[in-house]
């Protein structure tokens, strides 16, 4: 059986019956991790209303160069959207997977 996947080690990990008794007892979501742990590596963008927005519809960003060539971005309360991606030529960050929550 699996013992390690990325970060995550097998402490993390529920056996079967541990998801069933969740399950049964309607408390699921005590088991779940953050969206964003995957991804805590990358830069972290906090954007502003009309950003957030903006980014949502497929828009770019004109922000500084970041620290690294992905990003990921979050909304003013704190929501991880997804990832973005920093465009030298056009200096400016693309979206490039948004969660959809």
């Amino acid at each position: 059986h699996r013992i390690k996947s990325g970060d995550l080690d097998g402490d993390a990990m529920l056996t079967f019956e541990e998801f069933e008794a969740l399950l049964e007892a309607d408390n699921l979501d005590s088991a779940l991790l953050p969206i964003d742990l995957p991804i805590q590596h990358l830069q972290r963008i906090d954007l502003v209303t009309e950003q957030a927005a903006w980014l949502k519809n497929g828009g770019q960003l004109r922000l500084p160069q970041p620290e690294t060539n992905l990003v990921r971005f979050y909304d003013p309360e704190g929501v991880c959207l997804g990832v973005g991606e920093w465009l030298a030529e056009h200096g400016r960050i693309k979206p490039k997977r948004l969660f959809n929550l």
